[in-house]
């Protein structure tokens, strides 16, 4: 299962048969090696078929006071989370994810050829 934000640009084909080959794959959460601030970066996470109902329920675990430490941002949470579920973390590469963050913008002209991709530079890894 895979959550993607609106801004997400794939910079190249994806191949993930690599990363879902693991013996562990069902327990595994897949996200980008870089932006992580402490935690896991949250801009595109990929998960197993175990891994899902903890990480689709991150609000009710959030709401239920379970998760207990050190938890500064949103990103430190979903750390904690997958640690407090036995889930195996695995920060992948742009090669293995590539993910960036990007919009499509409008260079000021009514002809729709017009539009450029602007990508986010401090979160391009």
């Amino acid at each position: 299962l895979m959550c993607v934000r609106d801004d997400t640009h794939w910079g190249m084909r994806w191949r993930p048969a690599k990363l879902f080959a693991s013996w562990r794959a069902g327990v595994t959460v897949w996200t980008s090696d870089c932006g992580a601030w402490g935690g896991i970066n949250d801009k595109t996470v990929v998960f197993g078929r175990r891994a899902a109902p903890a990480m689709l329920t991150l609000f009710t675990t959030y709401m239920s006071g379970i998760i207990r430490g050190p938890i500064w941002n949103a990103e430190r949470f979903l750390w904690a989370a997958a640690e407090k579920f036995n889930l195996r973390l695995h920060p992948c590469t742009f090669t293995d994810f590539p993910v960036v963050p990007a919009m499509l913008v409008d260079l000021g002209s009514k002809n729709s050829s017009n539009m450029a991709l602007c990508f986010v530079k401090f979160y391009w890894c």
